[in-house]
């Protein structure tokens, strides 16, 4: 898989592992996220190069799974427009993750909040540590 700003994804034989990697803010949903773990969920349901992908594990960097939407995105400024279209995208990428053709596990740790907890909602397996 290609290299992203805001998640890590690797493919080793049939496993595929998409990391949150925003730590320093608890993994925060930024739109540049969202767009992020889309386009690496639409990579494993279309890319040839993925087929044998049978598990996609989500995980996250740090000591929170996800602490929901991103305070910067939350006051941009943002229009009435663009905010539906952000929580559409936001729509698109949890039917994206409940509709992909492999085993979603979330490995969740700390706060799942949000959009976050959102994520681990549409996956099919959710394993939480005692943190969580």
């Amino acid at each position: 898989m290609q290299s992203f700003e805001t998640i890590t994804a690797e493919v080793r034989g049939p496993v595929a592992t998409i990391t949150l990697n925003r730590a320093e803010s608890r993994n925060a949903m930024s739109h540049q996220m969202v767009a992020e773990l889309l386009e690496a969920f639409t990579a494993l349901r279309d890319d040839p190069a993925h087929a044998g992908v049978r598990v996609a594990v989500l995980r996250a960097a740090g000591k929170s799974f996800c602490a929901g939407g991103g305070v910067r995105d939350l006051v941009s400024g943002a229009s009435a427009e663009e905010e539906r279209a952000a929580v559409a995208r936001l729509d698109t990428l949890l039917r994206a993750v409940n509709e992909a053709p492999q085993v979603v596990i979330a490995r969740v740790q700390g706060h799942a909040l949000g959009g976050g907890l959102g994520l681990v909602c549409v996956a099919d397996i959710a394993v939480a540590g005692y943190s969580a």
